[in-house]
């Protein structure tokens, strides 16, 4: 490798870290919010996709009024901190529809949660 081009590549690459430095320093919060706001909608499409498989039933539809809350307080506030409170419902609610089918036992413990939820928040 020429000298020449050994300095080139070197300023080369100290540019670009720079440049990526400052869009990160300046713009990271914005592009992060971005993101996330993205990957929530589309794993709650997913979701509420994959309930729609589900054998019809009461419980199904407890279900999808229960992940339709999570979604209207979600977009109302904070994804993270909606995320962050109901990963154990979203976790009960992925292995109850995984089966096809939302047993009273599985809607029970899901309701459970749920309830343990909202009162922790009001708290």
């Amino acid at each position: 490798m020429k000298l020449g081009c050994f300095f080139k590549s070197i300023f080369l690459v100290i540019t670009i870290i720079g440049i990526a430095y400052y869009v990160i320093d300046k713009y990271g919060q914005e592009i992060l919010d971005y993101g996330v706001d993205k990957i929530y909608k589309e794993q709650m499409d997913r979701l509420i996709s994959n309930i729609e498989k589900v054998e019809e039933s009461v419980y199904k539809d407890r279900v999808k009024l229960f992940v339709f809350d999570l979604i209207s307080k979600a977009e109302k506030g904070d994804y993270n901190i909606v995320i962050d409170q109901n990963l154990s419902i979203l976790a009960k609610i992925e292995e109850a529809i995984r089966d096809n089918i939302i047993e009273e036992e599985e809607f029970l413990k899901i309701n459970e949660e749920y309830i343990k939820n909202e009162r922790h928040k009001e708290n």
